[in-house]
């Protein structure tokens, strides 16, 4: 056989195979629908049986629970009757507990009453003769208590006298020793205090001369700054710096008339100016600066340097600006 044959042959079986397929399923299909449509109509009658079934339990459920509320409203009214016939009863019996307890009460108060009372009366008796033993007791003692601190007192002033003839004798002896010890730390301590104020003197010597050393050279320094500036306003060449002795101890009135700026006759008051005080103005007086004009005419490193320690708290150029606005006006 021909391919061609064989080909048309294998196209045949499978249009075959295939319309027996479709016709398979064709009829599955059907066989699917009449199935779904049986089982719908069985779920339908099914429904309609168990609404049937739930209406007619729900009217008998019904008519239990209005039978039941019948029997329990019934209930109720025969046990509410119940209750109050027994509360009656309680009540009564409540009443003639409470009479029968009211009159043992009474009696029982009457028997305590008498019994309080003997028994007041025994105690009375017995605190009576406990009074008197214990009276006869504090009497016995008192005596035994006098005796015994009359021998005391006897014994102690023995002790006592022997006491004070030893301490004075040990007061005696020690007031000697203390005397003699201070008799020889006095003497030490007068040494120490002279050869200390030997010292001290010497140091407050050497400090006064080296701060009148520091003073001179502030002077000395502020005054050829005053000299430098009045050439300037003067228009005149500046001085040359006379150089300061090595032992900066020099006397103002020892150094060149033209380098020491005098006293004016009217100095101004320098407090005027915001933030110098009178400690301030002395040192700025001690320096040479005795009037305004004078601080309006310095610069603030040559004021800081004739200042010298107190120059970390000054304003200076606060101060030259406050001089000068005050020159002008």
């Amino acid at each position: 056989m021909s391919l061609p044959d064989e080909m048309r042959q294998l196209t045949e079986h499978f249009l075959k195979a295939h319309e027996d397929r479709m016709m398979a399923v064709a009829g599955i299909r059907v066989n699917t629908a009449t199935e779904i449509a049986g089982f719908q109509e069985a779920r339908q009658a099914m429904s309609v049986q168990q609404q049937q079934q739930l209406n007619q339990y729900l009217g008998k459920l019904e008519a239990d629970v209005g039978m039941l509320r019948r029997d329990a409203t019934a209930f109720l009214k025969e046990q509410d009757a119940a209750h109050q016939v027994m509360a009656v009863q309680q009540q009564q019996q409540l009443t003639q507990e409470h009479i029968r307890l009211a009159a043992e009460t009474k009696a029982c108060l009457g028997d305590l009453s008498d019994a309080r009372q003997t028994m007041a009366g025994q105690q009375q008796q017995q605190l009576k003769d406990s009074m008197d033993r214990l009276g006869q007791d504090v009497s016995a003692l008192r005596s035994e208590t006098t005796a015994f601190h009359r021998a005391m007192a006897v014994k102690q002033n023995q002790q006592l006298t022997e006491g004070h003839v030893a301490l004075s004798a040990e007061t005696a002896a020690f007031l000697n020793a203390v005397d003699t010890a201070h008799q020889t730390m006095t003497s030490e301590q007068r040494q120490r205090l002279s050869i200390e104020r030997t010292r001290l003197a010497t140091e407050v010597a050497e400090m006064r001369g080296n701060l009148q050393a520091a003073q001179n050279q502030s002077r000395h320094i502020w005054n050829e700054f005053i000299l430098a500036v009045q050439h300037h306003h003067a228009g005149e060449p500046s001085p040359a710096s006379s150089p300061l002795p090595p032992d900066h101890a020099v006397p103002v009135e020892a150094q060149s008339a033209e380098k020491i700026v005098p006293e004016p006759a009217s100095p101004d008051d320098l407090t005027v100016i915001q933030g110098i005080g009178v400690g301030m103005q002395k040192k700025l007086n001690e320096a040479g600066v005795y009037t305004l004009a004078q601080l309006a005419a310095g610069t603030p490193e040559g004021l800081r340097e004739v200042l010298g320690e107190a120059r970390q708290l000054a304003k200076v150029e606060n101060w030259i600006e406050q001089a000068r606005e005050l020159q002008k006006g």
